[in-house]
């Protein structure tokens, strides 16, 4: 009898060990941008072009912290599953829990006109963000987080981070 639940507690483990490696593959999960994986249940691709993002100062006197600056990188979106509009981008400095800026449908319209996403397709937006005075440090990283709504008024979101040299 000893000998069966020996011969159990082995196969038991055996089966267990197989799923915790196959668990682990690197080959699986959500999108990749930026050498960052995004969550497997977004449903929305975004990246950022390119992945390393140049800092770019702007003179601004009267600026007690880190110096205001700009940069410029292409925001892709796509391919998407279904026609989608992007309803909003938020920029966050420092990862997804810094300072940010927020663009709404609104602003989004002002500078791209069309902000639609055809499905099975890919859309680029140019951005070049301008951060004013108050970051504490120069930052390091870049959160750009999207969210598009589809047709029938489900919101669809997705993130890329991208980092400063």
């Amino acid at each position: 009898m000893t000998e069966h639940y020996s011969r159990a507690a082995t196969v038991f483990i055996v089966c267990v060990s197989v799923v915790a490696v196959v668990g682990c593959d690197d080959g699986g999960g959500g999108s990749r941008t930026s050498q960052l994986v995004s969550s497997p249940s977004t449903s929305l691709p975004v990246s950022v072009s390119p992945f390393q993002l140049q800092l770019t100062p702007v003179p601004l006197a009267g600026c007690t912290a880190t110096q205001p600056f700009t940069t410029h990188f292409d925001l892709v979106l796509g391919p998407t599953t279904v026609d989608l509009v992007v309803d909003a981008v938020t920029l966050r400095v420092g990862g997804n829990n810094g300072p940010g800026l927020f663009f709404l449908s609104d602003d989004l319209q002002r500078l791209f006109g069309r902000t639609d996403i055809p499905a099975r397709t890919n859309r680029t937006f140019t951005l070049q963000p301008d951060f004013g005075c108050g970051l504490p440090t120069t930052p390091g990283s870049l959160a750009v987080t999207v969210t598009a709504v589809d047709r029938q008024g489900q919101q669809h979101q997705g993130t890329a981070t991208v980092s400063f040299r």
